[in-house]
């Protein structure tokens, strides 16, 4: 069983390597550059057969013209001594008397083909280029031209050249691509292999320093050069990703553990009374008194519960916002209305300033819980005989909702947290008064899905301001 496990083993790996990206680019890039290397030696064995052929009647034209301009008389006869130079391989050069009889030739082993139209036409002084195949397989460029001797026909020139050359040069070129092409794509392979290992090595250690990497510890991470190119992208990427996350886990955390804490001490309060409650029998004030503190915490749980689903609803991007006009000053003026009597209890002065109709597109549900948030916060860290004035103006494009009370006021040091989860300046003070410490958290919220910001401006002892920059609507669109 070993061994066949072992060849399983072997069969994966190489599965593995062979389905590697650099495999896979490697075999892309040869077959690429094969199909280039093979489209041009085609393309350069057709256009050299198709070019060779023209060239050999160029240069049989050339040579028959220069020897003619140059071929010596004797006595009326041409002959060829001394006026052959260096002759191009493959090249014959035969000379005939007027009545078309061989005189010389320049290569008795190579016949030319029969042409006897072509010297029959040159007798009478006419001069003929042809194509002609011999016995042996080889085709002739033939050129046929008289010899003149004032005015009269003295001998006639043949010269000619075989497509042996040409064909011979086209057996080269085929039989060196097929030795150069395996070859180019052997080092294209070993090349391509190489370059694709040093290119995406840096993707293999990302691979490894992920594999590192898990839920229980986020802090690591690749520390890899910010590099313009792509793995320096992916690599620096890949660490705001794993800052997200790790802030992310933190958060949720921070955020389980609070909620805890904030429903253990309810609980346990709730579980107490009644056990006291059932210990022993009671009267009916003492059950009704019980009752009470059991409703309270109940409603309290019930809060922080409703709140928690909002802000989980919040982070999942399921909780939706509704787009409808809504005016601000109005507003303004049903939440002071429903606030005023807990303003009055605690001997507090709340009113709204002076401001006109200020209209914006949002959730008026999630407005008013924005305002109600801020305004009983402002409520309960105001001392009696202080004031909350709610107010809304226009700035830059932005409508204004500032909460403002004459508190105790928040040390600057806390006003960097006040929007976080659960975040109490007062804890014990803050639980007294029945808070959860996630308010702020959804009038943070609240705010951003509206497209705006919020701001908190405070002096200890003098008082706090919450200030939300809402976007506002288009001139034209309040005057609809």
């Amino acid at each position: 069983m070993r061994p066949l496990k072992s060849l399983k083993l072997l069969g994966h790996h190489l599965r593995d390597s062979l389905l590697s990206i650099r495999v896979r680019l490697t075999l892309w890039y040869v077959v690429f550059l094969g199909l280039v290397l093979v489209v041009f030696g085609a393309f350069l064995y057709a256009n050299l057969a198709r070019s060779l052929p023209r060239q050999i009647a160029h240069d049989v034209k050339v040579e028959a013209n220069q020897l003619a301009s140059t071929l010596n008389l004797e006595n009326g006869t041409p002959t060829l001594a001394g006026t052959l130079n260096e002759l191009p391989p493959g090249m014959v050069v035969v000379l005939y008397n007027a009545a078309g009889q061989q005189l010389d030739t320049s290569d008795a082993h190579q016949p030319l083909p029969a042409l006897p139209a072509a010297l029959q036409a040159a007798r009478t002084g006419v001069g003929s280029t042809n194509t002609a195949r011999t016995p042996g397989g080889n085709e002739w460029e033939v050129v046929t031209i008289p010899i003149r001797n004032n005015q009269h026909i003295a001998g006639i020139l043949q010269v000619a050249q075989s497509d042996a050359q040409a064909h011979g040069a086209l057996d080269q070129l085929v039989v060196f691509m097929a030795i150069s092409i395996p070859l180019v794509l052997l080092m294209a392979v070993v090349g391509g292999l190489f370059l694709a290992s040093r290119a995406l090595g840096p993707i293999d250690r990302v691979t490894r320093a992920a594999q590192r990497i898990g839920a229980e510890d986020l802090s690591q991470r690749l520390h890899f050069p910010r590099n313009a190119d792509e793995i320096g992208r992916l690599a620096s990427t890949f660490d705001d990703m794993l800052d997200r996350l790790q802030r992310a886990f933190q958060l949720q955390r921070q955020f389980t553990a609070d909620a805890s804490h904030e429903l253990r001490t309810p609980l346990a309060m709730l579980v107490s009374r009644t056990e006291l409650a059932l210990e022993r029998a009671r009267r009916a004030p003492e059950y009704r008194l019980a009752l009470e503190e059991t409703h309270r915490d109940a409603v309290r749980m019930s809060q922080l519960l409703a709140e928690l689903l909002t802000l989980a609803r919040a982070d999942s991007g399921r909780e939706e916002i509704l787009r409808e006009r809504v005016d601000l000053s109005e507003l303004a003026v049903d939440v002071i209305q429903a606030m005023l009597p807990l303003a009055q209890a605690r001997q507090v002065h709340l009113a709204a300033g002076p401001a006109e109709p200020r209209v914006v597109v949002g959730d008026a549900t999630r407005l008013t819980q924005l305002l109600l948030n801020l305004v009983g916060n402002a409520i309960s860290y105001t001392s009696a005989g202080g004031h909350v004035r709610v107010d809304v103006k226009q700035m830059d494009g932005w409508e204004l909702l500032s909460v403002t009370d004459s508190g105790i006021g928040i040390a600057p040091e806390h006003l960097p947290h006040l929007f976080e989860r659960f975040y109490r300046v007062d804890k014990a003070r803050a639980r007294s008064e029945g808070g959860t410490g996630l308010g702020l958290s959804i009038a943070d919220w609240i705010v951003r899905a509206h497209g705006g910001h919020i701001e908190v401006t405070s002096s200890v002892g003098v008082g706090t301001t919450f200030t939300a920059w809402l976007p506002s609507l288009a001139p034209a669109h309040q005057a609809a």
